[in-house]
């Protein structure tokens, strides 16, 4: 006991010394002009770490000209102060368990005044501010070899990166990345995050785009959406470069990621290529069958023999998720996927910008799962379920993107953005089970069942986007005038079979449920929009829309199933309750007139 007192009170003085280290410190002030005496009202601040020359945070000068920062550890940092038309101001600073609070006071910030010939060619500042864009400079954040934009991105303060690659930016999702302020790859944020490497990033600015319209007119219509601007560096602009990485492991597990460059000022040529079979997807492809409402068969089995829901206590699986008494979770799996795409923009003609790009990907999913379930009841009975569930699906995606701009001259544009896509589907499922039922003492086979589904699908989608746009003399009138069409169809076909066996606990059959099905579905879908706006300068500050818009949709789906005929031996009874068909069409004219505040 003697010999224990010492060593705990050892350990509460260093756990406590260990508390103390995780203080949170802060720094702050507040900046003038030095001649006017004037506060300074947003300003960047940003905080640095000595140890690694990373950005820790950062914050904007209040109108006051006053700054805070907060939840700084123990350490040693260096604040950078940046404002437009002023030096850029830097000072070190440590926040150390004794002293929390770093007060710089009131900085007086000097006017940047330059001798005639004289360049400046450094800026320490790795924040930089204007309107509603910000940019961090890549070199504020450290990364490994062979890093990612991705990576870096995850090392931005006031970004998030999920494991599937979704960014977030300010706590909204980033629809757009571009390079260069340029599409890569359409309008999949990931091809570029999860390719292109962290070492080719001068900066990365994070906005919120406007829509075409509105970049023209520059009428704010609202309609914004967050999006990522990657600037590369000069060295990086002109010239090939690219990286190739593979991985191997156990169980024959593989990963190959390609990704080869060409820049060279307005022109990018860029080939992408992946491919493994760790359920890892670095691509996204649109699912136009299912967003059709493509096909899907389902089937349904009798019902258990005693069975009573309300009676229901609990359920016990093993080897599977918690499922219906008869469903299974046909999700997981291994997945084999590989992809492959290119991406080319440049100016084809001096007033006409053509990006295009096309992408292949195809995904094979494999499922095996063996599952033994209990389940309880109130009444102390109990049934055990044994499933061999078996499924294999493929998916095949192709892609192809076109945006042409011609801007005709100073005062007139036309803007054309089709895209086609491709999909074909093919799925296979085998599920087996056995069901036993434990009464009292007797335990008996009670259900035996088997089920068979499979289906294949195609499916092709069509938009056309046109947008001419006329600019007057006068600022902000405008007239544009647009067209949008957009023509889907799927055809689907599948077959659905099972069969349920019922028993009595002597063994006996007390009935059979067989089921032998096609189903066949189309789907069409041809929508039609034209529009046209006006607008006109009301005043100083004001503005004035007039606009227009006649919409046309035509939707259709046609579905036929039918159950099989033992006699001809063929699909050639029409099974009604399954079978329906759909007409939808809609017809519009819109008439709208708004008043914007500029």
């Amino acid at each position: 006991m003697k010999k224990a007192l010492p060593l705990l009170i050892c350990l509460i003085s260093i756990s406590g010394f260990a508390f103390g280290q995780n203080i949170s410190g802060s720094v702050k002030g507040k900046l003038v002009d030095t001649a006017a005496k004037q506060a300074l009202t947003d300003a960047t601040v940003s905080v640095i770490s000595m140890l690694d020359s990373s950005l820790v945070s950062y914050t904007l000068s209040t109108k006051q000209g006053a700054f805070e920062i907060r939840d700084l550890d123990t350490g040693n940092y260096r604040i950078i102060i940046s404002f437009q038309g002023y030096q850029t101001f830097n000072k070190r600073f440590s926040i150390t368990p004794v002293s929390r609070l770093a007060d710089l006071g009131e900085i007086r910030m000097e006017k940047e005044y330059k001798a005639l010939g004289e360049v400046v060619v450094t800026d320490d500042a790795p924040i930089k501010i204007k309107n509603d864009t910000v940019e961090f400079k890549s070199n504020a954040f450290k990364t490994k070899p062979n890093a990612t934009v991705e990576d870096l991105l995850k090392k931005v303060p006031g970004m998030q990166v999920d494991k599937e690659g979704t960014v977030k930016a300010q706590g909204e999702q980033v629809q757009k990345v571009y390079v260069d302020g340029k599409e890569f790859f359409g309008t999949d944020p990931k091809l570029a995050t999860k390719n292109l490497t962290a070492d080719m990033v001068e900066s990365v600015q994070v906005f919120d785009d406007m829509s075409d319209q509105a970049k023209f007119t520059k009428i704010d219509d609202g309609s914004r959406q967050k999006a990522i601007n990657i600037k590369l560096k000069k060295d990086k602009k002109k010239g090939y470069f690219g990286r190739v990485l593979v991985g191997a492991g156990t169980d024959s597990r593989y990963e190959t990621n390609l990704s080869l460059n060409h820049f060279n000022g307005d022109e990018q040529l860029s080939l992408l290529a992946n491919s493994n079979n760790i359920n890892k997807q670095g691509f996204s492809f649109s699912d136009i069958v299912t967003a059709m409402g493509g096909f899907q068969n389902t089937g349904g089995g009798g019902n258990m023999k005693g069975f009573d829901p309300g009676a229901l206590k609990g359920t016990l699986t093993a080897g599977g998720g918690l499922s219906g008494l008869f469903g299974n979770n046909s999700s997981g799996g291994i997945s084999r996927s590989f992809a492959a795409g290119v991406n080319y923009n440049n100016y084809v003609a001096p007033k006409l910008k053509v990006g295009s790009n096309y992408f292949f990907s195809t995904t094979k999913n494999k499922t095996e799962k063996d599952i033994f379930r209990q389940t309880f009841f109130q009444n102390d009975s109990t049934t055990e379920l044994t499933e061999r569930y078996l499924s294999n699906s493929t998916n095949q995606n192709h892609r192809f993107n076109i945006r042409m701009e011609w801007q005709i001259d100073s005062m007139n544009s036309l803007l054309y953005t089709p895209s086609l896509t491709l999909q074909h589907s093919e799925t296979n499922s085998d599920d087996t089970t056995t069901t036993y039922s434990l009464l009292s003492s007797m335990k008996y086979l009670s259900v035996a069942g088997f089920t068979q589904n499979t289906g294949e699908r195609d499916g092709v989608s069509l938009n056309n986007n046109f947008l001419f746009r006329h600019r007057f003399k006068k600022i902000g009138r405008t007239i544009t005038a647009g067209w949008s069409n957009n023509y889907n169809h799927s055809d689907g076909n599948g077959f659905y079979i099972s069969s349920n066996i019922f028993y009595n606990p002597d063994s006996s059959v007390e009935r059979t449920l067989n089921q032998d099905r096609n189903s066949q579905q189309k789907t069409y879908t041809h929508n039609n929009v034209v529009s046209a706006s006006y607008t006109e300068p009301i005043g100083k500050d004001k503005l004035l829309e007039v606009n227009y818009a006649y919409t046309n949709n035509k939707n259709t789906s046609d579905k036929k199933t039918y159950d099989y005929d033992a006699g001809s031996g063929k699909y050639n009874v029409l099974n009604l309750p399954l079978t329906n068909y759909f007409k939808n069409l809609f017809e519009a004219n819109r008439v709208g007139v708004i008043e914007y505040v500029r």
